[in-house]
């Protein structure tokens, strides 16, 4: 199969080739040169002889390039916004870890915890709202058993505990300790993920 190109990348390589060639001048110029060391700004065509299958090969390179450009960018979208909910459930974890850790306890009418708890349901609107877009699918398959754990309902949302305002501390304790899983699970999430696109 013959391609004809005037590509001028192409016609500068046929161009230094012919530059090795006997046919330079004493000055080491090829006839036509100028002492410069440009050429004539002639069109140059290019015959190339490309195999069948060489041609197949490079089309089908085309076709991977495009595949792991678009699995890429999903994983991109992916992790960003698994990031972002970490940086959430962290924010609520330390929310609730002031609260568990202040001497003496707040009582339940403190105005400080109770502002505490209000910062606590805003973060918690704020991850609910946050819509996380599953990995494509040849890393879903491989990150299926994790993916679950995080969002055990198909809706793209990671559920958090509610925590109203007069609630016990031993319950905020429980909270804490289910955030502290979840960013874990998110974690071993992000890991896997990783792991698989280096085994791709």
């Amino acid at each position: 199969m013959k391609i004809e190109t005037s590509d001028p990348q192409i016609a500068a390589l046929a161009v230094k080739d012919f530059q090795k060639t006997p046919s330079q001048n004493s000055e080491g110029l090829t006839p036509g040169a100028t002492a410069g060391g440009s050429l004539p700004a002639d069109k140059v065509s290019v015959n190339i002889e490309v195999p069948r299958k060489t041609l197949d090969t490079l089309q089908q390179f085309g076709k991977i390039g495009d595949f792991l450009n678009t699995l890429a960018s999903n994983l991109r979208q992916t992790n960003g916004a698994l990031d972002s909910a970490s940086k959430i459930i962290d924010k609520m974890k330390a929310s609730l870890d002031t609260i568990i850790k202040n001497f003496p306890p707040y009582s339940v009418e403190s105005r400080e915890r109770m502002d505490l708890l209000m910062s606590y349901a805003s973060l918690r609107k704020e991850i609910t709202s946050l819509m996380i877009p599953p990995p494509p699918p040849p890393i879903y398959e491989k990150v299926q058993h994790l993916w679950q754990g995080v969002f055990p309902v198909q809706n793209g949302t990671i559920p958090t505990p509610q925590l109203p305002a007069d609630v016990p501390d031993s319950h905020i304790k429980i909270a804490a300790a289910q955030l502290d899983a979840l960013s874990g699970q998110v974690g071993l999430v992000k890991e896997a993920m990783t792991k698989s696109v280096q085994g791709i």
